[in-house]
């Protein structure tokens, strides 16, 4: 008799349609989520696992937790959702307040969308509008992209009429495409993309602070600051992509404050709501606002925005911030993490450990002292994720890249064991241990 795991995963196969065709090779340990608490997801047969990817990276202070939860039960009360252009809701305009209050440097209003990819056609919208004196109608943008697929949000928009999009090389320390070695290093991608910005004079440059794309790849430091100076050079926009990068994750409530790089525009979404909802945001400056005076922008969006529930769930997550410390929980966390990954960091299959607050990239290669991959056929990654779900551990990965994005509620012990049991997963499928004694975080 089929389990009830299995009768949902062939109605799953059956009635939803993904544009990969990803769900007719989902594999049969694919968990079917039926609830959660705090950073545990529970399947339909009951499994109880680790989140060790926070949902994707969106999920902020934990599964179900108490305060948000009751945000949006007291205003489904109230409303839930109000018409876009004939109304606004009181959420909306207190989440504006609070956004601009915890948002860096002079960014002065906020405009909401239902997704990342809307609200990046926002900011490239508002910035051809205001196009600076003397730019050309061209939005460069900091992406790693290659023959693996998109990376960067601005590769998946619909740009403004007229505007073309030019790509700048992203930084990959590990595998630089300079050839350069850390230690030779002369900072040729920061040279190179100044280089770029003070001729193109573009209208715009888009880049993500810090952390970039689906690779988790680490700009060296000082690169966003050198880009907020080479665009003030030549009078170009800048606009920070923190769609993932938002909300503490880097250790900032923003990633840009890293650099203090003072953005123009600033685009946020996961993590907005504490991973509840959907819902997007792309803050201004007041001198872009200024000059975009009456002009439309966001023509393209579906109704209802600012949903009025998913406003709630975001006012209470950044109340959280405050009432639990969390920056600062973070801070310690990723000290804890740094610590643990040292093991893994000496597996002879890990060939780069890239970690920034609690976002960690832990990159598998098959010769470690030449950086060769796995061929994409042995599917490690998958194997890993794999054999960390029969651990009861989840985890995003991207080809051989395993990304863990726990919510940033974890407890240090839970987050000693989530590594744990990665580098266990990894030592299975690799037939190889790291160096050094594995022991078993205890709980505290």
């Amino acid at each position: 008799m089929a389990s009830i795991h299995d009768k949902l995963l062939e109605k799953y196969k059956t009635f939803i349609w993904r544009p990969d065709g990803e769900e007719q090779g989902t594999p049969d340990d694919f968990p079917i989520v039926a609830e959660a608490d705090h950073i545990y997801l529970v399947d339909a047969a009951g499994q109880r696992y680790m989140d060790g990817s926070a949902s994707s990276g969106g999920n902020i202070h934990g599964h179900r937790h108490p305060v948000i939860d009751a945000a949006i039960r007291t205003q489904l009360d109230r409303v839930a959702d109000t018409p876009q252009h004939s109304a606004t809701n009181v959420p909306a305009i207190q989440l504006a307040q609070k956004l601009v209050k915890v948002s860096p440097g002079r960014l002065a209003r906020a405009y909401f969308s239902p997704s990342a990819t809307l609200a990046m056609e926002a900011a490239l919208e508002a910035a051809a509008a205001v196009r600076p004196k003397g730019t050309k109608a061209v939005a460069l943008y900091v992406s790693s992209a290659d023959d693996e697929g998109l990376d960067s949000q601005v590769e998946r928009v619909r740009q403004p009429q007229g505007v073309e999009l030019k790509r700048i090389k992203s930084p990959h320390c590990y595998r630089c495409p300079w050839g350069k070695e850390i230690a030779s290093c002369a900072r040729e991608c920061i040279v190179e993309m100044q280089s770029i910005v003070r001729s193109e004079k573009a209208m715009a440059l888009v880049i993500e602070p810090r952390v970039q794309g689906s690779r988790a790849v680490l700009h060296p430091e000082n690169y966003i600051r050198a880009a907020r100076d080479a665009t003030r050079e030549v009078g170009t926009l800048l606009i920070a992509d923190e769609s993932a990068t938002a909300f503490g994750r880097t250790g900032k409530m923003f990633a840009s404050e890293l650099e203090d790089a003072d953005p123009d525009i600033l685009v946020c979404a996961k993590g907005l709501t504490g991973g509840y909802m959907d819902l997007a945001a792309t803050l201004i400056s007041e001198e872009v606002s200024a000059k975009l005076a009456d002009l439309p922008i966001g023509h393209r969006e579906p109704a209802h925005p600012a949903n009025a529930l998913a406003c709630a769930a975001a006012i209470a997550s950044l109340e959280l911030f405050d009432e639990e410390d969390t920056l600062k929980k973070v801070a310690v966390l990723a000290d804890v993490a740094n610590k643990e990954l040292e093991q893994l960091a000496a597996h002879p299959n890990v060939g780069s450990v890239r970690q920034q607050g609690l976002m960690i990239a832990i990159e598998l290669v098959e010769d470690k002292p030449s950086k060769r991959s796995f061929p994409r056929e042995a599917g490690i990654g998958s194997r890993v994720a794999s054999e960390a779900r029969k651990l009861e551990v989840l985890f995003d990965t991207h080809q051989d890249i395993l990304l863990l994005r726990p919510p940033l509620s974890i407890a240090q012990w839970e987050l000693r064991t989530l590594i744990h049991k990665v580098r266990e997963a990894v030592e299975i499928v690799t037939g190889k241990t790291s160096n050094g004694p594995a022991e078993t975080p205890a709980e505290s």
